[in-house]
């Protein structure tokens, strides 16, 4: 499942089609996250290297655990245009005391995020729109809607 949405000034928040994300230009004003979850590692290899040219070894990590629930060693790449974080996450299965670990991949550019991820029970965007969707949040740019989710 990939699911995209993108803030600019004039329009607000919209959702994106990955077919859509294609014309996206690098350069432009517009914030954009783009939620990788329990998806097809072909579509997505061709998705983060053909619109957004990321490392390919960066890739390699970001799906090397994606379709499964094994986690990755954290770490911290810094690129010329991005910078690449692999940490895991914990999320607490509801009603009993046992927790599930996911491993999550993130791309941090200056107008994106790219988020890759393992996690049971539903996606980010899913699962916490109302939290996460607003057009204060995503104005402050990709950083800020970052630091203020993870």
């Amino acid at each position: 499942m990939i699911n995209i949405v993108k803030y600019s000034d004039g329009k607000g928040l919209q959702a994106v089609t990955p077919d859509e994300l294609l014309k996206w230009d690098y350069n432009c004003s517009e914030k954009l996250w783009v939620d990788i979850y329990n998806n097809s590692e072909k579509e997505s290899y061709d998705l983060l290297k053909n619109t957004f040219e990321f490392h390919p070894l960066a890739i390699e990590d970001s799906l090397k655990y994606l379709q499964d629930n094994t986690i990755h060693h954290p770490k911290i790449d810094i690129f010329d245009e991005y910078v690449f974080i692999v940490f895991n996450g914990l999320k607490v299965q509801e009603k009993t005391f046992k927790y599930d670990l996911f491993s999550l991949s993130c791309f941090l550019g200056h107008n994106f995020l790219v988020t890759v991820h393992n996690e049971k029970g539903g996606n980010f965007l899913t699962n916490n729109i109302k939290l996460i969707l607003n057009d204060s949040t995503f104005k402050k740019g990709p950083d800020y809607y970052f630091k203020s989710y993870f």
